[in-house]
C-alpha cells in the first residue's frame, strides 16, 4: 500500500479581506493545514538530523575514513564534507607572511535613513538595492517559534 499526501493550492479558498490595512485573514481550513503541514517539516527536519547524525557514526565504526554513501540509482547525494577554514590564526606576529588583508565596506544604513530624511534624497554614490520578498509562515507555541517555511 502507498502513502500518498496530495496538496492543493486554491488561495481564493484560503485568504479572506482582514481589518488591518495591506493584511489578509486565513481561513480556519487554510490554518489547520499551514500548521500540519508546518508540524510535517519539523517532523522531517528532526528526522533527517537524526539520520546524519547516526550514519556517520555507524559507518566510522566498520568503515574508517568514511567519506559517504553511494546511491546505484544516482537521485541523492550523501557526502561527508567538513565546513569552514581550514586553519586558523593563532598568532598574527609569527603569521607574518601567510596573511591576507581582507577590507571590506558596509553601508551604515542609519546614516543613510538621516541624510535621506533630511536631503527627501540618497547620498551620491549610494543607491537602494532591489530585495526580494519573502512570506515567512511560522508555527508558534506559547509564543515561541516552533517551526518556519519561506516560499519566494
Amino acid at each position: 500500500m502507498k502513502n500518498e499526501i496530495t496538496l492543493v493550492f486554491e488561495p481564493e479558498k484560503m485568504l479572506e479581506k482582514a481589518e488591518i490595512a495591506g493584511k489578509a485573514a486565513l481561513t480556519k481550513p487554510a490554518v489547520d493545514a499551514l500548521k500540519q503541514i508546518l508540524k510535517w517539516q519539523l517532523d522531517i527536519e528532526n528526522a533527517l538530523a537524526k539520520i546524519k547524525e547516526a550514519v556517520p557514526m555507524y559507518a566510522e565504526e566498520f568503515m574508517p575514513g568514511f567519506l559517504g554513501i553511494v546511491d546505484p540509482t544516482k537521485e541523492l547525494s550523501v557526502i561527508y564534507r567538513v565546513y569552514g577554514s581550514k586553519y586558523v590564526l593563532e598568532d598574527q606576529q609569527l603569521a607574518q607572511g601567510f596573511l591576507k588583508e581582507n577590507v571590506r565596506y558596509e553601508v551604515d544604513a542609519d546614516k543613510v535613513e538621516q541624510y535621506f530624511a533630511d536631503h527627501n534624497e540618497l547620498p551620491e554614490g549610494i543607491k537602494e538595492r532591489e530585495r526580494a520578498k519573502k512570506l515567512s509562515i511560522e508555527l508558534k507555541k506559547n509564543n515561541e517559534k516552533t517551526a518556519r517555511a519561506q516560499i519566494t
